[in-house]
C-alpha cells in the first residue's frame, strides 16, 4: 500500500540513506511523532495497535535504534528509542 511504502522509505531512503535527525526527517516528511513511555510488562501500548513485534523490537534495542515500520492498525509506525530507564 502507498503508506506502507512511505513509512518504508522515510526508514530505508530519509533515516538510514541520508543519516538524518529521526524529529526533523519526519517533519519534513509531514508525519506526526508522538513520544512513549513503554514498560517491559505491559501488555499493549495504548494509541496503537502493534502487536508482539513491537515488543521484540525493544527487548534488543539500543538507545537511537530506529524500528522497520509497524502495521499498527490504520497506519504504520516506526519506532525509535530515545532512552531506557532502568526499574
Amino acid at each position: 500500500t502507498e503508506i506502507q511504502n512511505r513509512a518504508e522509505d522515510f526508514v530505508v531512503v530519509d533515516i538510514e540513506g541520508e543519516g538524518r535527525d529521526f524529529a526533523e526527517a519526519a517533519q519534513e516528511a509531514g508525519l506526526t511523532t508522538t513520544q512513549l513511555t513503554v514498560e517491559e510488562d505491559q501488555p499493549y501500548v495504548p494509541s496503537l495497535q502493534v502487536g508482539r513485534e513491537l515488543f521484540r523490537f525493544l527487548r534488543s534495542a539500543e538507545v537511537g535504534s530506529v524500528s522497520e515500520p509497524f502495521d499498527a492498525g490504520d497506519r504504520f509506525a516506526v519506532v525509535r528509542v530515545i532512552e531506557v530507564l532502568e526499574e
